[in-house]
């Protein structure tokens, strides 16, 4: 099986609530298994996997395909899963410090500055942990190292500071994980509020 780009589908329960977005790997299983249809965006249809492939068996390199032997087919943008497995709930993985400078644009929460490289970035505890600041990804933002070395254990009010863009909690977005370049128009249907929440 080949991928041709990096895709990820929006996975909705049997009444429309956004799930999850899951990798190329999981959807297909969601699909092969029985447990969900495709949507079609354009055209509110749902279809079965077989029936899928059927509609979309495509030769065209330039959409978002998934290549074996036998088929040829467009990856689905949106997911709806059957009744009996829509009660899965949102996962979330442990604390991951990528995850959160991309949260944050890879920009210091403090004084906006774009860190470009890695070793330019460290993680703050918001409130301090000195003074039983948790980790959490509320209280961790993306810091340059001279605003980290400023604030030290100080809170926010001792030094008079601001954060500069809103902390999304994981448990709040099904986008946490998804790189935003790869967030598709499909689904600001079900998601409008988050996507607008995370530009």
């Amino acid at each position: 099986m080949k991928i041709e780009h990096k895709r990820y589908t929006l996975i909705l329960s049997c009444t429309f609530q956004p799930l999850s977005c899951q990798s190329v790997r999981t959807t297909m299983r969601y699909l092969i298994n029985g447990q969900g249809r495709a949507l079609d965006p354009e055209t509110g249809m749902l279809y079965s996997f077989d029936d899928w492939i059927e509609l979309y068996n495509t030769q065209n390199s330039a959409e978002v395909t998934l290549r074996s032997e036998k088929i040829w087919m467009l990856i689905p943008e949106i997911v709806v899963l059957d009744k009996s497995y829509s009660r899965h709930k949102r996962a979330f993985k442990h604390i991951n410090p990528d995850k959160i400078f991309e949260r944050d644009n890879h920009t210091c929460g403090y004084c906006g500055k774009f860190l470009a490289n890695r070793k330019d970035r460290t993680l703050d505890h918001i409130h301090p942990q000195s003074k039983g600041g948790p980790d959490t990804y509320e209280n961790l933002v993306t810091c340059c190292k001279s605003c980290n070395n400023k604030k030290g254990n100080s809170t926010l009010n001792q030094l008079g500071w601001k954060l500069l863009h809103k902390l999304l909690k994981p448990q709040d977005t099904v986008l946490f994980n998804v790189p935003k370049n790869k967030w598709l128009d499909s689904w600001r249907g079900y998601l409008k509020q988050e996507m607008t929440d995370f530009e």
